[in-house]
C-alpha cells in the first residue's frame, strides 16, 4: 500500500513542479536554426539566375513546344517568350546549358544569347 501510495506521491509532485516550471522553460525556448540550413538557403537565393537564349520562333506551335519544354525544367521560377526577337528568357535556379540542352533535345537550334550580335547604333 505504501508503495501505491508513494507513486501517487511522485507523480502529484512531479505534476507541481512542472505546472510551476514550465511557463518558465517555454518562455526561455529558443528555435535555433542550424547554420547548415542557413548556407543552404543563401546559396539558393543566390542562384536565381535569368538566362536569355536565342530560338527559332516561327509559328505559335514553335512556341507552344518550346514552353512545354521549359516547363518541365527543375526549379524554373518565371519564363518568357519574345517572339520578335526569337528569345527566351527563363529565371530560377537554372544554366543556360541546361535551357538549351533541353531545347535542344526538342528539335530547336538554340544558343546563348550573348553569342547574338546585336546591331550597333550608326554613329556620326
Amino acid at each position: 500500500m505504501n508503495f501505491l501510495l508513494g507513486t501517487v506521491l511522485t507523480s502529484q509532485s512531479l505534476f507541481t513542479c512542472l505546472a510551476l516550471w514550465l511557463p518558465t522553460l517555454l518562455s526561455e525556448w529558443r528555435v535555433v536554426t542550424p547554420k547548415s540550413a542557413i548556407r543552404n538557403k543563401v546559396s539558393t537565393i543566390n542562384s536565381h539566375k535569368v538566362v536569355e537564349v536565342k530560338v527559332g520562333l516561327h509559328c505559335d506551335e514553335c512556341i507552344k513546344k518550346i514552353l512545354k519544354a521549359i516547363k518541365k525544367i527543375e526549379d524554373i521560377e518565371t519564363y518568357n517568350v519574345d517572339k520578335q526577337l526569337n528569345k527566351v528568357i527563363v529565371t530560377g535556379n537554372v544554366t543556360t546549358e541546361e535551357v538549351i540542352r533541353v531545347l535542344q533535345k526538342n528539335g530547336k537550334n538554340a544558343t546563348p544569347w550573348e553569342h547574338v550580335l546585336q546591331p550597333q547604333p550608326n554613329c556620326c
